[in-house]
């Protein structure tokens, strides 16, 4: 392995240990010792072995940009493949927890897991549709009942007007009477 491939190994291991430091600290045996395991697991994965090979091909490239996004990926690569062994390790018994993990340590390890592919952040929540006045309006004569829409009236005074120039400009369908008219079927 190239003196960069060390040196951005080395810098993966630091930052890994840094980042969970909290996870660290509740487990069992001490960094040195889950520093070897963790980097003698990840060494016996046949696709890290593949994976290192391939990237650590083109670290040391003559543009500095394209040399610069190959130890970057590289360097993530490294990050992800500790992660697994790491989470694999503790799986599996090889590294024990030596108390209940706080709450950081909770949070580092779900992220150690989403880092390294084991498991998936979950998807983010949609945006809530945000109604127009007019949209609202609408939505309120199709959905709701009568005297739903009678007390929003008598609540509101902008309510009222709006709802009355909008029905005058006949603008608003109702729901009930297409389905019942023929015109929708």
């Amino acid at each position: 392995m190239s003196t960069t491939a060390q040196r951005i190994t080395q810098q993966a291991m630091d930052d890994f240990l840094g980042n969970n430091r909290d996870l660290i600290a509740c487990m069992k045996d001490n960094k040195d010792v889950i520093f070897e395991r963790t980097s003698a697991a990840a060494s016996l994965d046949k696709n890290v072995r593949d994976d290192l090979t391939f990237f650590a091909a083109d670290l040391d490239q003559e543009s500095k940009y394209a040399s610069k996004i190959a130890q970057e990926d590289f360097r993530k690569i490294i990050y992800a493949a500790i992660a697994k062994a790491f989470c694999n390790l503790l799986a599996n018994g090889s590294l024990r927890l030596a108390m209940k993990l706080t709450d950081e340590a909770d949070q580092q390890q779900l992220e150690l897991r989403y880092v390294s592919g084991i498991e998936q952040r979950p998807a983010p929540k949609p945006a809530p549709v945000v109604l127009t006045y007019d949209q609202q309006l609408q939505w309120d004569w199709n959905n709701l009942p009568v005297d739903k829409i009678n007390q929003k009236r008598r609540e509101s005074a902008q309510y009222r007007k709006r709802l009355a120039e909008i029905l005058d400009g006949n603008t608003v369908g109702s729901g009930i009477t297409t389905m019942h008219d023929g015109a929708k079927l």
